[in-house]
């Protein structure tokens, strides 16, 4: 607690200057000081510290992969989304067994994120998660990033004619790219 405190008083007082002494902590053994690294740098604003947020990514702590995701989509760090998409395919984002595994709670915030980031690469696979029936917990959540990415405001009112909504809006824009 001294040391999360620490941290975040550091940032409060130093200021930017202290933004390349708190990114190191990104190594720290502690979850907890990892994430004091990330609020610290998100309260400073940097949004510079790329290898920072990737490394985070990719981190054993739950916890830290979502603050993660919170700084990059809190600062709209575009040159992220690659990453950030990859995490959908990350196995420790998912529990169980291979062939047998269930979403954690980080997946929304993956995918909010890649709206959030505007990955325009997402959008057909965005859509296809859609239509099935098996992502109906994350069907607001996919609504919500597509709505980002493509700019267009969906119907607010059934499943059903969201699903149809998407459908035609990526039939749209396929069409427009092979003119």
């Amino acid at each position: 607690q001294n040391r999360w405190q620490a941290t975040m008083l550091l940032g409060q007082v130093m200021g930017k200057k202290s933004a390349p002494f708190i990114a190191k902590f990104i190594d720290h053994p502690h979850w907890m000081m990892r994430v004091a690294t990330l609020k610290a740098l998100l309260g400073l604003k940097q949004d510079t510290y790329h290898a920072v947020y990737a490394k985070a990514l990719k981190d054993s702590s739950l916890i830290v992969r979502v603050q993660a995701l919170d700084n990059i989509s809190q600062m709209n760090i575009h040159s992220m989304a690659p990453q950030v998409w990859n995490m959908m395919y990350d196995q420790s984002n998912y529990t169980g067994n291979a062939g047998n595994r269930k979403r954690t709670s980080i997946v929304r915030s993956i995918i909010r994120t890649i709206g959030d980031v505007r990955f325009t690469k997402a959008k057909a696979p965005l859509t296809k998660l859609i239509q099935k029936p098996k992502y109906q917990d994350l069907i607001e959540d996919l609504d919500y990033s597509l709505e980002k990415i493509t700019g267009e405001t969906s119907p607010n009112s059934s499943v059903a004619a969201r699903r149809d909504f998407w459908t035609k809006v990526n039939s749209r824009s396929v069409a427009t790219k092979k003119i």
